[in-house]
């Protein structure tokens, strides 16, 4: 993974002949489309879900007007994952694209699993992805209210034999409502709650967010296990999650929801390649703080290409 400054993004993302992005409410979904050059990429794909927001719809329109003439708009659903999957798996297929630029800073971390588990697939062994992530710098007093449905993620379903017990691992983020109404939902027979390490955060505001929201839960949840993780090198988490799994997964039915950042999403996504009878699992919010971030000043770029996918090696 490298790091790079938004002045040098134009510059630096150079070479690619696809480009996926999401609208979104906040601003973060313009930053990197803003500076790439467009005119290297053959194709973009504008992912926009249906939505209501003024703010959304304002930024879909600038979204579609920079890439007016290579975009294609593919409207995806909030509640039909398997609809959404197939409308890029079509498109992705149907180019000649094989050097994929993804945007992954304001996609869901359900429909960001689902993507990379779609270019997992043996079809798309020619196709080099890489991934570029816009941290959010600041957050505001809550992010999200309400859990509308709680569902595996497509592609992340899990084997679960039904003499098991029942382990579920929850990846704090800045959301303590969310997660318990999660742990709520399942009851699991035993819990593993993780927070980010302070020292594997983005910045120390964030890391502070975070640990008020961790200490909450495990007041409600006395019997929890403890871990850390990182939310800015992918190997600690990695290996942390592993030995987890690797120690549990003959006794219990595991299942992991990633609730921090989307590095941390795209750790788990590679310890349940390696272990596929782990189930992801996302909690659909009722409702969004459209105010809730701003853009940081550095993107995160990590390059993936088909054989590391394939071989779950990140």
């Amino acid at each position: 993974m490298k790091t790079i400054e938004h002045l040098k993004i134009n510059e630096s993302l150079v070479g690619f002949d696809m480009f996926i992005c999401s609208s979104s409410f906040e601003e973060r979904c313009l930053g990197v489309s803003n500076k790439v050059n467009s005119k290297q990429f053959k194709k973009v794909l504008v992912c926009h879900f249906e939505d209501n927001r003024i703010e959304t719809e304002d930024n879909f329109s600038k979204l579609k007007e920079l890439f007016i003439d290579n975009g294609t708009v593919i409207e995806l659903f909030k509640n039909n994952p398997l609809s959404n999957y197939d409308k890029l798996f079509d498109e992705v297929n149907n180019s000649e694209c094989s050097n994929v630029l993804l945007d992954i800073s304001t996609f869901t971390r359900e429909m960001f699993l689902i993507i990379l588990r779609l270019f997992r697939q043996p079809i798309f062994t020619n196709k080099k992805l890489t991934l570029c992530y816009n941290p959010s710098a600041k957050f505001a007093n809550w992010l999200t209210k309400g859990v509308s449905d709680i569902r595996s993620v497509l592609g992340f379903p899990g084997d679960f034999s039904p003499i098991k017990k029942l382990m579920l691992i929850v990846l704090v983020g800045f959301e303590a409502e969310r997660s318990q109404v999660l742990i709520d939902n399942f009851e699991p027979n035993l819990l593993f709650i993780g927070k980010a390490s302070p020292k594997e955060s983005t910045n120390g505001e964030l890391a502070q967010i975070n640990e008020i929201n961790f200490q909450k839960l495990l007041k409600a949840n006395l019997n929890a296990k403890e871990f850390e993780f990182s939310c800015i090198d992918l190997h600690p988490t990695i290996e942390t999650i592993s030995h987890i799994v690797e120690e549990y997964r003959k006794d219990f039915n595991i299942v992991i929801s990633p609730m921090s950042n989307k590095l941390s999403t795209l750790a788990i996504a590679s310890v349940v390649f390696k272990y596929p009878e782990v189930q992801i699992c996302y909690a659909s919010p009722n409702l969004y703080n459209t105010e809730y971030s701003t853009s940081s000043s550095s993107d995160y770029i990590y390059t993936i290409d088909a054989d590391e996918l394939t071989n779950c090696i990140f």
